[in-house]
């Protein structure tokens, strides 16, 4: 039951950003642009635990010993970073045709 909830607010929200992000990126480009966008909304998926600290104990420092913030943080960047380089390369390349 609780699955139900989850896809009857996940998805449509999720089709929401990919509409949105359809309508104002180039074809060329929307390879790329979703490819990005999996790879980012899954990686904010999978930390979002360990960002808010679930299942950290207070008296044990090392059940969550990182810093969950700032890792996939850095990694978000660094996906943007590729993502905007590989569409950008796409859109070029179609322009050179």
């Amino acid at each position: 039951m609780a699955e139900d909830g989850h896809d009857l607010v996940l998805l449509p929200a999720v089709g929401a950003i990919a509409w949105a992000l359809r309508g104002v990126v180039p074809a060329p480009a929307w390879p790329a642009v979703r490819a990005g966008a999996i790879v980012a909304g899954t990686l904010a998926l999978v930390s979002w635990p360990y960002a808010a600290g679930y299942g950290a104990g207070r008296g044990n420092p090392s059940l969550l010993p990182r810093d969950y913030v700032l890792g996939p943080l850095l990694v978000g960047v660094a996906v943007v970073a590729v993502t905007t380089a590989a569409a950008l390369r796409a859109v070029g390349a179609r322009r050179r045709r």
